[in-house]
């Protein structure tokens, strides 16, 4: 098992633009986590900012990777998957994933998840609410721990626990060279968008259908007018 460096500090820019910066500098792989209590400029998808008040859970890991993973994509949804189970784990309560990136409790976003390559490692932000307080614009879209009844984890042990299932399933399993049917049908017990009409935005094409799951790999799976269409990567939002 490669040996992790974890860096835990109280506040930061971002977790992931602190871990890209620290990749670009070095000339060997990097396997370093970076965890923090707060960002000051916390970022989702697509450049949006994400909402990062100290209380919350922040971090980064870097997973370099070979360059010739089938499924590389995968990665997004296995961290969402991971980060799902061991916050059922902790709160007790039923989560769903929302494909590509999000956790969801009662249809508001409980966890948000950002995958970006710098060289050849795949950087893999989370940040999870935990403390109670949005802004308004976020009231009624955004959901915490604390307002669903469950205190925090231990910060460390949870970090760790998710980075090392991680580790098993990319380095040890092999998931993104092969996809896997067990991973798949976890996800899809907790398909978020199961049987709802979505609009799907993959490389500037909009696709518009029915949301039935995803396939071994991660990829949507979406019924269209035309039939099934499978999307690798991009967005979905329902309708």
């Amino acid at each position: 098992m490669r040996t992790r460096n974890y860096i835990y500090k109280k506040t930061g820019v971002s977790t992931s633009t602190e871990l890209k910066e620290l990749i670009r500098a070095s000339d060997g792989e990097v396997f370093t986590v970076i965890c923090a209590d707060a960002q000051t400029q916390g970022r989702g998808r697509m450049g949006r900012s994400f909402f990062s008040p100290e209380g919350g859970i922040y971090f980064s890991a870097a997973f370099p990777l070979k360059g010739n993973e089938k499924h590389a994509s995968f990665i997004t949804l296995l961290a969402g998957l991971t980060v799902c189970e061991a916050l059922e784990r902790h709160c007790k309560k039923p989560l769903s994933i929302k494909w590509p990136n999000d956790i969801y409790f009662d249809g508001r976003k409980l966890c948000g998840i950002l995958t970006e390559q710098t060289k050849n490692t795949a950087v893999v932000g989370i940040g999870i609410n935990c403390f109670s307080g949005f802004p308004d614009e976020l009231k009624g879209i955004a959901v915490s721990l604390a307002d669903i009844g469950a205190k925090p984890p231990d910060k460390k042990a949870f970090v760790e626990s998710v980075v090392t299932a991680l580790d098993k399933e990319i380095y040890e399993n092999g998931v993104l060279f092969r996809g896997s049917e067990k991973l798949a049908d976890e996800i899809n017990r907790r398909f978020y968008l199961k049987n709802k009409t979505v609009t799907a935005i993959s490389e500037q094409k909009e696709i518009k259908g029915k949301a039935l799951g995803i396939n071994d790999w991660g990829a949507l799976i979406v019924l269209t007018s035309e039939g099934e269409k499978e999307i690798i990567s991009g967005e979905a939002h329902i309708v």
